[in-house]
């Protein structure tokens, strides 16, 4: 089975890229990057240039055969991630991820209003929740394989991802891990501080996971 790593970034990010890169790239068999809006320079992995799909465009690589690590062009990932997500693949299924929420109920605030396991702080728990942090997970092609690109909004993947699990009836489990195993690269913006004020559509979509998962 085809190991593989799969990342979107932008010209941004252009140098925190190469960093999340080479924190996995010695982990996989295949490393895939797709570059929203801009040429890069030649790697020594696969690099495909196209329309900007934002975060989406981590899930373009999607195909059979494969246990798909999806992954931020922001994050440093320990020398043992995939062999440690790899063994809570196998016991759980579904999807493993080490970031994400667990949804408390409907109509409210998205990014304040739910429980909350975050990568870079320590997660005590393993047990189902309703939305992945899909720069932190892995799964299964043969097992899922979620139709991102059915959806257009832009910076919203994780839901996205999610409301495709929910649909299809796919777990999600949040694993344990200590503070600090999984480290956040410095980068100029993020996803959440640019979304965190106007979270209209993300608690819509948050809404209609909590209706199908419960």
């Amino acid at each position: 089975m085809i190991l593989s790593a799969n990342f979107a970034t932008h010209e941004a990010r252009k140098d925190s890229i190469d960093e999340a890169v080479a924190s996995i790239i010695d982990q996989v068999h295949k490393v895939r990057v797709y570059y929203n809006d801009y040429i890069p320079e030649d790697r020594p992995w696969a690099q495909v240039v196209g329309p900007d799909y934002t975060d989406r465009s981590k899930f373009y690589f999607l195909q059979e055969n494969e246990i798909y690590f999806s992954c931020d062009d922001d994050i440093c990932y320990p020398p043992n991630y995939v062999e440690m997500t790899l063994e809570k693949l196998e016991q759980h299924g579904g999807v493993i991820t080490h970031h994400g929420r667990k949804l408390t109920g409907t109509g409210r605030h998205y990014y304040n209003g739910h429980e909350t396991f975050h990568f870079r702080l320590p997660v005590y728990r393993e047990g189902e929740i309703d939305v992945a942090g899909t720069g932190v997970s892995a799964f299964f092609t043969n097992e899922f394989m979620p139709d991102i690109f059915q959806y257009d909004q832009d910076k919203m993947v994780d839901l996205l991802f999610s409301l495709e699990a929910a649909k299809k009836g796919v777990p999600i489990t949040v694993v344990p891990h200590r503070k600090g195993w999984l480290e956040m690269i410095p980068t100029q913006s993020s996803i959440y501080s640019e979304e965190k004020s106007d979270c209209r559509e993300q608690s819509r979509l948050a809404d209609e996971i909590y209706r199908l998962n419960h």
